[in-house]
């Protein structure tokens, strides 16, 4: 089965890749009317991804990546030393919100349960609300029986997830 994403790629060629080629890449697989506000949004989620990981260039990034069963989109699925990570972005929010946060779970629980290369590695869901304060409302934890782990940051705060291991 293809990976259905919008844009898919090592993340050394992710992090050197022109922005603008990479929001091209965006617009023609939406497939619907690129809205303003969502060019915008991508735009700054690539931004902080690259900042994030230009220091930590193994792995694979997937923006808008197909959530089996649910037929919608994580805002980006990043694989690092076998972990996945599902980010979802809230460019603009100045809270964690619960609502926001059970949606990153719900993608990462789908990912875990309903797509096959998921289920046996650890995913963590990861809610990154890009004005909330530098304090994140909760922390990593998990269940080691589904492997399911949660995390909620700002967008400062997700520069610290390139620190998996030194």
């Amino acid at each position: 089965m293809p990976i259905r994403a919008y844009y898919n790629a090592p993340l050394h060629s992710f992090v050197n890749d022109d922005t603008e080629r990479i929001l091209g890449v965006l617009a023609t697989e939406h497939h619907h009317t690129l809205e303003e506000q969502q060019r915008w949004a991508w735009l700054q989620q690539i931004a902080i991804l690259k900042a994030a990981f230009s220091c930590r260039p193994e792995g694979r990034i997937f923006l808008e990546f197909y959530i089996p069963r649910m037929g919608k989109r994580a805002d980006a699925v990043l694989i690092v030393e076998n972990i996945v990570f599902v980010i979802e972005f809230k460019v603009g929010a100045s809270e964690h919100s619960s609502s926001a946060f059970d949606q990153v779970e719900d993608y990462a629980l789908d990912l875990k349960n309903f797509h096959e290369g998921s289920h046996a590695v650890p995913i963590v869901p990861v809610l990154v609300s890009t004005n909330a304060g530098s304090e994140p409302r909760g922390c990593l934890h998990g269940n080691s029986l589904d492997q399911v782990h949660n995390l909620r940051l700002d967008r400062m705060r997700l520069m610290s997830v390139r620190l998996l291991r030194p």
